[in-house]
C-alpha cells in the first residue's frame, strides 16, 4: 500500500482522493440529464466501488492500526479512518437522499414504483407469504446465535435479516440470508384491474411480510438488514518460496473468512440486538456502520434490464469501423502496408479477433503470444487460443493470477488451455504483470514476420464496450522485435534486453518518464516549446509527483486528465502554478493512458498500461509504446484537446474538494468530450456502422 498523508502541502491522501473520485460518480447519479434508468446504474456503479474499497484498502488500513509498530509509515492510520468513515458517511447520506426524493420520484412519473414492506402488508401479503413459501424457503437458511460457540458467520458482501421472536433475550435471535442468487433482488408484482403501472419490490421486503405477518402460524419480529464486508486481500505471506499458484489456491478458499473490514446494519435495529451481533461475530466498534433499511445497491445493476426502458437509458451506441481494414480480404496482409490505431469503444475489439482468428487459422503462422489479466466469462479470445493450439500453433499464455478478484476465473482459464497444450505461465513473486502485449509470429521459408498488439486495456471483449482505451496493431520491426524480447524475459526472467523503444516497468519507464520532464524543463529555459500533456486514471507516487512540482515551479506547462487517485496539489503558488488537473466521469470508464512531451517542436507520443502509482512503476511489469505514424499522432493530439475542451462531465482537481464541474464560459456552448467522438471518427472513416447495446460504466 503506497503511502498515504491525511492531506500536508505536497500531497493529497490517496484514499481520500479516492473516494472523491466516488463521489464523482455520485454526482452522475444526481445528474437530472442523465437518462434516468442510467442514474439508477451509477447509484449500483458507486455501491460496488464502495464496497471494494471497504475489502481493500480500508481492511489494509484497519491492518496497519492495529498492527503495534509500522515503519516508515508518515501518516496515523487512526486519524485517516476516522476521516474516511466521516467522508464515508457523508456521501451515503447523500446518496439515500438522491435515491429518495429525487430517483423514486422520477421513476413514479414513469409509472415505475419500488413498492416497499407497508405497501405489500396492505396489498399482497397472501402473495408474499406464498411466494416464499415456494420460491425462497427452498434457499434461506437459518442461523441461530448461541453463547457457547461461534455459531453465526456472515458471508462477504451477502444480505442477511436479522429476526426475533417476541420475548425476553437474544437467544430469541435468528439470523436469515437474502437468496438474491436464487430469486433476484427485484420482484415484480403484476398490477390489476389493466393498471400500466409496473410495481417491484426488494426480495427482502417479501421475506419480512412472509415471516413477520404470516396468515399462520408464530410471527418474528423485526427483519433488520445486515451485511459484513471482509478483507479481500490473499495474504500470502512469502511469495518467494514453493508454488505460488498453490498458494494463491489456496489463498483463494481463505478468501471468504477474511476479517470483518466493515458490518453495515439498518439503523432501526434494536441496540441490544446489535450489541449481540457485535458479540457475536466478534466486531469492533469501528466496524460498524448504520444504514438505511436496504444494502447492496449494487444489485441495482439489473434492475433496467428487469424494467426494459429503452428510452430511459443511453441510446444504442455505434462502432465505428474502418472501411479500408474492413475491405481487406486479410489483416494480416493489411499490417504489411499500415499500422492500425483502435480507440474503444468507439470503434469494435472485432478487429482484434479478427486478429487472432487469421493467426489461428494462417498455415504460415508458427507462434502465438499474449499477456493475460482480465478476461469475459466466456472468452471468445480463450477460445481463439485453443483453436490455434488446436491447429499445431505454439501458443503462450501468460496469466497474471494475481489480478484482484480475477484470481479464480484466471485460474480456471489457465487450466483449460494447459490440457490443451498451450505453454501457461504465471505471475512472478513480488511482480505482478500487467502489460497488454500479443505477438503473432509468421514464417514463409527463411523470412519471419511479427505482428504486435499493444493495448492501454484487457483482452477483454465486454470491457472493450464499456471502458475507453487506445490499441496499436503493427509490424513495425523496432516495436515486434521489442515485444518479443519481452516475452523472452517473460519466458525467463533471467534474460536481460536493452529497449530503445518501449519503455518498460519496473527496469526503467520511470526513469525514462523523468528524463523526459527533465529535458521538457531545459527545452523551455532555452525558449523551445516545451510542455507535457498525461492522462491517465491515477497518480499517487511521491518522487513523480515531485519532478512534475519541479518542472511547473521552472516554467513548463503542464496538463493532467485524472481519473481517479490524484494526490497531485495543482495550482499551488511555489509549488504547482503551472499544473492543471481535470477528471472526466461519464458513460464509459475513462482507461486508456495518454503521455505527450512537447520535446522542443518534435512530439513524442506514448500509450501505456502504466498509471503514475508506485505500484504501476515500481513493481509491475507495465509497457509505454511510443506512437510514431504522423496520422496516429494527429489523432492522439486531438484525443489530448478534446478530453481538455470537455465542459459537461469533466471536473477541477483542485487541492480541496476535487469535485467542481467545469462549467461553459460565457457564450460557449456544452461540449461532451466521448459523444464527440462518435461523429469525429465518423467523419474520419465512411460513415459504415453497427448498432450494438448500450454499454454501462
Amino acid at each position: 500500500m503506497a503511502k498515504d498523508e491525511v492531506i500536508t502541502e505536497r500531497y493529497y491522501s490517496a484514499n481520500l482522493s479516492w473516494l472523491s473520485f466516488n463521489f464523482r460518480v455520485l454526482q452522475e447519479a444526481m445528474n437530472e440529464d442523465n437518462p434516468l434508468l442510467e442514474r439508477v446504474k451509477f447509484l449500483a456503479i458507486f455501491s460496488s466501488n464502495l464496497e471494494e474499497f471497504f475489502r481493500v484498502r480500508v481492511a489494509a488500513l484497519r491492518s496497519l492500526s492495529e498492527a503495534r509498530k509500522v515503519k516508515n509509515l508518515d501518516f496515523e492510520p487512526a486519524e485517516l479512518l476516522k476521516k474516511i468513515k466521516e467522508e464515508v458517511s457523508r456521501q451515503q447520506e447523500i446518496f439515500g437522499h438522491t435515491f429518495r426524493t429525487s430517483i423514486l420520484p422520477a421513476l413514479q412519473r414513469e409509472g415505475i414504483f419500488i413498492r416497499d414492506e407497508a405497501w405489500l402488508l396492505k396489498h399482497h401479503r397472501e402473495f408474499c407469504f406464498n411466494y416464499f413459501k415456494e420460491k425462497l424457503r427452498p434457499f434461506v437458511k437459518v442461523q441461530k446465535p448461541g453463547w457457547s460457540e461461534r455459531s453465526v458467520f456472515l458471508e462477504n458482501g451477502k444480505l442477511y435479516l436479522v429476526f426475533h421472536r417476541p420475548g425476553k433475550g437474544v437467544d430469541t435471535m435468528t439470523l436469515m440470508n437474502v437468496p438474491v442468487e436464487a430469486a433476484g433482488r427485484f420482484i415484480e408484482i403484476h398490477s390489476e384491474n389493466g393498471s400500466q403501472e409496473r410495481n417491484f419490490c426488494f426480495v427482502d421486503d417479501i421475506l419480512r411480510v412472509a415471516l413477520c405477518h404470516p396468515l399462520r402460524g408464530r410471527p418474528y419480529a423485526g427483519g433488520y438488514s445486515v451485511k459484513l464486508t471482509r478483507d479481500a486481500e490473499l495474504n500470502i505471506e512469502d511469495e518467494f518460496s514453493g508454488s505460488l499458484v498453490k498458494k494463491i489456491r489456496k489463498s483463494l478458499k481463505e478468501r471468504a473468512h477474511g476479517a470483518p473490514s466493515r458490518f453495515l446494519y439498518d439503523r432501526r435495529i434494536p441496540v441490544s440486538m446489535l450489541e449481540a451481533l457485535q458479540g457475536f461475530l466478534e466486531l469492533d466498534p469501528d466496524d460498524l456502520v448504520a444504514g438505511d433499511v436496504y444494502h447492496n445497491f449494487s444489485d441495482f445493476f439489473q434492475f433496467p434490464q428487469i424494467v426494459q426502458r429503452p428510452d430511459l437509458q443511453y441510446p444504442p451506441v455505434e462502432r465505428v469501423r474502418v472501411p479500408e481494414v474492413d475491405g481487406a480480404p486479410s489483416l494480416l496482409k493489411y499490417l504489411h502496408k499500415e499500422s492500425l490505431l483502435l480507440h474503444y469503444p468507439y470503434m469494435p475489439f472485432d478487429y482484434f479477433l479478427r486478429f487472432l482468428e487469421e493467426a489461428a487459422s494462417s498455415k504460415s503462422v508458427s507462434e502465438i503470444k499474449i499477456t493475460l489479466y482480465r478476461l469475459a466469462r466466456q472468452s471468445k479470445v480463450i477460445d481463439l487460443l485453443l483453436k490455434a493450439a488446436a491447429n499445431g500453433k505454439s501458443v503462450t499464455a501468460f496469466f497474471e493470477v494475481k489480478a484482484r478478484f480475477d484470481e479464480e476465473s484466471n485460474l480456471e482459464y489457465s487450466d483449460i488451455l494447459k490440457r490443451a497444450g498451450v505453454k501457461v505461465l504465471y505471475s512472478f513473486p513480488g511482480l505482478k504483470v500487467h502489460a497488454k502485449l500479443c505477438l503473432v509470429v509468421r514464417r514463409k521459408g527463411k523470412q519471419t514476420r511479427r505482428y504486435a498488439y499493444l493495448a492501454t486495456g484487457n483482452f477483454n471483449e465486454n470491457t472493450a464496450t464499456q471502458y475507453t482505451d487506445l490499441a496499436l496493431m503493427t509490424t513495425s520491426k523496432k516495436i515486434t522485435s521489442e515485444v518479443a524480447d519481452l516475452f523472452e524475459m517473460l519466458e525467463d526472467m533471467r534474460k536481460r534486453f536493452e529497449f530503445k523503444h518501449l519503455l518498460i516497468s519496473p527496469d526503467h519507464l520511470r526513469y525514462e518518464i523523468y528524463r523526459r520532464i527533465d529535458r521538457e524543463i531545459i527545452h523551455h529555459l532555452e525558449g523551445k516549446p516545451a510542455g507535457i500533456f498525461l492522462k491517465m486514471n491515477g497518480l499517487d507516487d511521491p518522487e513523480m509527483i515531485d519532478m512534475l512540482y519541479e518542472a511547473s515551479e521552472k516554467g513548463v506547462p503542464i496538463r493532467m486528465v485524472v481519473r481517479g487517485i490524484c494526490r497531485l496539489l495543482p495550482g499551488i503558488p511555489d509549488l504547482s502554478s503551472r499544473i492543471e488537473v481535470r477528471s472526466v466521469v461519464d458513460r464509459f470508464l475513462e482507461h486508456n493512458r495518454i503521455y505527450i512531451f512537447e520535446n522542443a517542436g518534435n512530439p513524442e507520443y506514448f500509450l501505456s498500461s502504466a498509471d503514475f502509482m508506485s505500484r504501476n512503476l515500481s513493481r509491475r511489469i507495465e509497457v509505454a509504446f511510443p506512437i510514431t505514424d504522423p496520422r496516429h499522432q494527429r489523432i492522439i493530439r486531438h484525443i489530448s484537446e478534446i478530453y481538455w475542451k470537455d465542459n459537461t462531465k469533466a471536473r477541477i482537481i483542485d487541492p480541496k474538494h476535487q469535485n467542481n464541474f467545469v462549467l461553459p464560459k460565457p457564450g460557449e456552448e456544452p461540449f461532451n468530450a466521448q459523444a464527440h467522438f462518435w461523429a469525429y471518427y465518423r467523419q474520419l472513416f465512411a460513415p459504415k456502422v453497427q448498432e450494438i447495446s448500450s454499454p454501462s460504466n
